[in-house]
């Protein structure tokens, strides 16, 4: 028979063991209480960041206080440089531009669960990484400029959208015009290059020597004006007043023999062409009055050409 103070102290160390144990098990529920509220909490976030809670049916992004109702602008990358698009804007590119969207204004604080839609392409791959944006349409030559409406949706719900225009550059019409099949092919290549760069010289130059292939001398004289407005050499000048003599307009011509005698030098050949032009086409009285008219255009000619 065990002594009573023994058995007591027995008892009490049970009793604490018992307690211990009923604590261990409390703290393990409230850890697997909070801890699978903190997994759903986590979880939730997820959903909303990355897929705009689409997955559960009748539920959007939008419905949400804090949720984006209303797209203001859309930045986007193109060579690494930003580019704000506002809502209903349009961005021009290059088919040979690497674009990615970067990011959203909207009128909410939390641009959450953002993505793209578009019909010609798969737009939303623009917000994982950079894509050179030709490769969307392999088969397509951009002969024509194209037009992509994109909409910036969250979740199932549009929220605004904007246009990317893809054309062709200049370079790339100066390219394609030497091996077009006719000289209508090359005009419209090199056409198409000079109203992206108006004042290019080196294009207007060589649109206006097709011109004059082609037997187009009044196009050929517009053309070779406008390369005299930023590129006045003799060569220049020479197609000048050829374009304007094919073209019939005399007077241009002759004008035009005044600049270049005045870029020419000691060299005697524009003074010839000049007085064989008025010689054969105004006849000595009207070639008379024409030099009357001209007279300190020509004599500013003449000094220039004596001094060089």
């Amino acid at each position: 028979m065990e002594p009573e103070g023994y058995s007591f102290r027995r008892m009490e160390r049970e009793r604490l063991a018992r307690d211990k144990a009923k604590e261990r098990r409390r703290r393990t529920l409230r850890c697997l209480k909070y801890g699978g509220l903190f997994l759903a909490l986590v979880a939730a976030v997820a959903s909303i960041t990355y897929y705009g809670l689409y997955f559960v049916p009748g539920f959007s992004l939008p419905n949400l206080p804090v949720g984006p109702k209303r797209l203001i602008s859309a930045v986007i990358l193109v060579n690494d440089v930003p580019h704000t698009v506002p809502a209903d804007g349009t961005l021009s590119l290059n088919p040979g531009d690497m674009v990615k969207v970067h990011g959203f204004q909207t009128d909410s604080r939390f641009a959450w669960g953002l993505s793209l839609e578009a019909e010609q392409f798969p737009a939303a791959q623009l917000l994982e990484g950079e894509r050179k944006i030709g490769d969307f349409w392999p088969g397509y030559d951009f002969a024509e400029p194209l037009e992509i409406s994109v909409a910036v949706t969250a979740g199932s719900k549009s929220i605004g959208r904007f246009c990317l225009e893809i054309r062709l550059g200049e370079h790339e019409w100066v390219e394609r015009a030497p091996a077009a099949g006719d000289m209508s092919a090359k005009i419209q290549y090199l056409e198409r290059a000079a109203r992206l760069t108006p004042q290019n010289a080196l294009i207007l130059l060589n649109l206006g020597r097709l011109y004059g292939e082609k037997g187009e001398w009044a196009k050929a004289a517009a053309t070779s004006e406008k390369v005299t407005v930023s590129s006045g050499t003799r060569e220049v000048l020479e197609n000048l007043v050829e374009a304007h003599q094919r073209a019939g307009s005399v007077d241009r011509a002759l004008d035009g023999c005044l600049k270049l005698i005045e870029v020419s030098g000691p060299d005697k050949e524009p003074l010839s062409r000049l007085v064989s032009s008025l010689s054969r086409e105004k006849g000595s009285r009207a070639a008379a009055a024409y030099l009357a008219e001209k007279v300190n255009s020509f004599s500013s000619a003449l000094s220039l050409r004596e001094t060089r």
